[in-house]
């Protein structure tokens, strides 16, 4: 992959990160998640697996995200406006 594509892959990532609604649903099915977890029977297997496996993914989706953006350096002074233009 390209610098460039690398670049506007964590400017989509930013935008997504910072977007109030994305936080907030992804937020939510956690924490339903994880209530479910609470109350769940501990006989019930598959429930516990998809309540798990739901936790795991919403996490893995901010870690992803946030992959995306520390590839380019972004998270550490990134690439300047110069570097860009040079690409």
């Amino acid at each position: 992959m390209d610098k460039r594509t690398l670049i506007e892959r964590a400017e989509r990532a930013r935008l997504l990160l910072n977007d109030d609604l994305f936080a907030e649903m992804l937020t939510h099915v956690r924490l339903e998640a994880l209530n479910a977890l609470a109350v769940v029977s501990a006989d019930d297997r598959t429930a516990i697996l998809r309540q798990q496996a739901i936790v795991t993914v919403t996490g893995e989706i901010k870690d992803r995200l946030e992959a995306c953006i520390t590839a380019t350096g972004e998270k550490d002074g990134g690439y300047s406006q110069s570097q860009e233009e040079a690409l």
